[in-house]
This record gives structure tokens, C-alpha cells and sequence, in this order.
């Protein structure tokens, strides 16, 4: 393994942690779009992993129209949304449970409040969904579309 893969997990990990350990008590008083902090750095980080820069954005300029590019290309790029998607999904499926067991078993002052809870648990679901549908989806289609008219 590289040596910049290996930061960046650990950059991931420790980002992942400090957001749960510092934000969750005080989650329920920021404004919505300030909680997709929470999911996009983790992947971002856990996406540098194996994806440099260059090539993140050349996945989403060659999701285009206008753009063009070998079947390689294509197929680096569709396999580039696919693993965004599935981080996403697997974010959903460790997050849930942790910010769930996080809030009802954690030490508590007062009863903890069903209300809360689940606005945080359709949050953390959410938005990952939103960015399967809006962003991983369309940019996979739309690269799965060239790669049939090159064949």
C-alpha cells in the first residue's frame, strides 16, 4: 500500500470519530444542509484512498456529453460512481445503528427525546440516498450509455 492510501484512511477514520464525538450532542441545532458535512468528508477521504484527483474529475467530465474517451476510460469512470455509491450505502448501514445505539445508550441528563432520534436517523439516511440518486446514478448511466455505443 501506498503511503498516501494509508493517510488517508487514517484521515478518514479520525474525521469519521471527531464528527461523531464533537457534533452529535449538539446535532439537532444545526441547520440541515450543514449535517452533509458528516457525510461527505468520510467519503471523500475513503475515495482519495484510491482515486487521485485527476481522476475523480476526469469521471465527471467524461459523464458529459460532449466529452470522449476510450472504453478503459469509460470503464474507470462508471466503476469510479459505482464505489461512491457503494460507500454511500454502506455509510447508511454502519451509521444508523452507530448514532442509534450512540443516543439511546450513551450517559443521558434527561430521557432521550424519539423525536431527535429519528430525524437523526432519516437524516443519515437521507441524504446519502440523495446523493446515490442525484449524483451516482445519473453520471453511472450516462457513462454506461457511451460504453454501449462504443461497442
Amino acid at each position: 500500500m501506498r503511503l498516501a492510501t494509508i493517510a488517508y484512511y487514517v484521515i478518514a477514520i479520525v474525521l469519521l470519530l471527531l464528527f461523531m464525538s464533537f457534533a452529535l450532542p449538539f446535532l439537532k441545532n444545526l441547520l440541515p444542509g450543514a449535517k452533509l458535512v458528516y457525510i461527505i468528508f468520510p467519503v471523500i477521504f475513503i475515495l482519495l484512498t484510491h482515486y487521485n484527483p485527476k481522476e475523480m474529475l476526469k469521471a465527471f467530465k467524461l459523464a458529459g456529453r460532449k466529452s470522449h474517451g476510450t472504453k478503459s476510460e469509460y470503464k474507470n469512470a462508471c466503476l469510479f460512481f459505482k464505489t461512491i455509491q457503494n460507500i454511500f450505502v454502506i455509510l447508511m448501514l454502519i451509521g444508523i445503528p452507530v448514532v442509534v445505539i450512540w443516543l439511546v445508550a450513551g450517559p443521558q441528563t434527561t430521557p432521550p427525546q424519539i423525536a431527535h432520534i429519528v430525524a437523526l436517523v432519516i437524516g443519515l439516511f437521507l441524504y446519502p440516498l440523495l446523493f446515490i440518486l442525484f449524483l451516482c446514478l445519473p453520471f453511472r448511466s450516462a457513462l454506461e450509455k457511451k460504453l454501449n455505443e462504443l461497442e
